[in-house]
């Protein structure tokens, strides 16, 4: 027991009070759930560097594009691109790399990419963006999400090209 003054009371008047018990530890009835920590997965991946309409782009695909009828004479690279964490149960293919990501380029290592949640991660990291940048599974996908031909014009009908005669 201790002897303290309460707020309220007169200075004169002490109040007795006790100190606090300690908690108790309760046991669990059950085991605590062991979730499957989420690891990052390196995947092999093939790197392009399109350049043929002005820009440069990375271009990061699933699948050897040099395999393709359609892919013109570019250079290809295997690369490492390592994958966020992904929830457990979910592979990262069907994962997929999402829209607001950021793909960051290990400086030290310049064929193993790394994949964060925002440009600032890839800053902090020390690893350097890549921007602009495709992430896909194939070639045709690139080239029809990408569209580096640009837009075709609409087929003009033979009709509606000549004038009206008056």
């Amino acid at each position: 027991m201790s002897t303290e003054l309460s707020a309220g009371t007169p200075a004169n008047e002490l109040v007795r009070t006790r100190k606090p018990a300690r908690p108790t530890k309760l046991k669990p009835t059950q085991p605590p759930l062991e979730v499957a920590p989420a690891t990052p997965e390196t995947v092999l991946n093939f790197l392009v560097l399109d350049s043929r309409f002005g820009t440069m782009i990375y271009v990061i695909l699933e699948t050897d594009p040099r395999k393709e009828r359609e892919f013109p004479e570019l250079n290809v690279r295997e690369i490492q691109l390592e994958r966020r964490p992904t929830a457990p149960g979910t592979s990262p293919q069907d994962a997929g790399i999402c829209a607001g990501a950021a793909i960051g380029r290990d400086p030290a290592h310049l064929y193993r990419f790394r994949e964060f949640g925002s440009d600032r991660a890839v800053a902090g990291a020390g690893f350097i963006l890549i921007e602009p940048r495709y992430v896909g599974p194939s070639w045709p996908a690139y080239v029809s999400a990408f569209r580096p031909d640009g837009d075709k014009p609409p087929k003009r009908h033979r009709e509606t090209s000549r004038p009206a005669r008056g």
